[in-house]
């Protein structure tokens, strides 16, 4: 299949192998990106338009929550999906949070705090923040959460509740990694 990103023709041969998949799309990796292509239904199930939001997404600066980066548009120029930075790592290997050193666990736990508290300064609400959506890469010592597809803007009119509904999000996400590291 063809798509539109940043005004390039970019093919998805039909016999591409999937890199993932999930309830919204597919995920596919050509060269350095990941391309999610969303299911029709998917595309206008309660989120908001997904289109408006990674656009609004990609220009948060985070260092370890992977946001998208641009938009793909069908041949038709209707929004499609978006491409983002690879997350390295097992996404199904949770194993080795517990085992990083206490300066490494340290440093990831503050590079994510900082995520969070970054979307909460742009009014996003993380969702869907589990260990499913979660990467360890164990040669870098990086943990990384992926898949912003269910995130929210502009809910709430408060900075302050969304620091306490995505700190909530963060602590429940840390908990449940180390529940099944240990």
């Amino acid at each position: 299949m063809l798509y539109q990103v940043k005004n390039q023709i970019i093919e998805i041969p039909d016999d591409t192998k999937e890199f993932g998949h999930g309830s919204e799309g597919v995920v596919y990796k050509i060269k350095d990106e990941l391309y999610k292509i969303y299911y029709p239904n998917a595309l206008d199930e309660g989120y908001g338009n997904k289109e408006r939001q990674h656009l609004y997404f990609s220009q948060i600066p985070t260092k370890q929550i992977i946001m998208p980066d641009h938009c793909i548009y069908d041949m038709n120029g209707n929004y499609a999906g978006y491409t983002s930075r690879i997350a390295h790592g097992n996404q199904k290997d949770k194993s080795g949070v517990t085992k990083l050193p206490s300066g490494d666990f340290i440093r990831n736990l503050q590079i994510l705090n900082e995520d969070f508290i970054t979307l909460s300064q742009y009014y996003i609400l993380c969702a869907d923040v589990t260990p499913f959506n979660y990467v360890f890469d164990k040669k870098e010592a990086k943990m990384q959460v992926i898949d912003p597809g269910r995130y929210k803007h502009h809910v709430y009119e408060n900075e302050d509740t969304y620091l306490r509904l995505n700190m909530r999000q963060f602590e429940i996400l840390v908990e449940l990694l180390i529940k099944i590291d240990l």
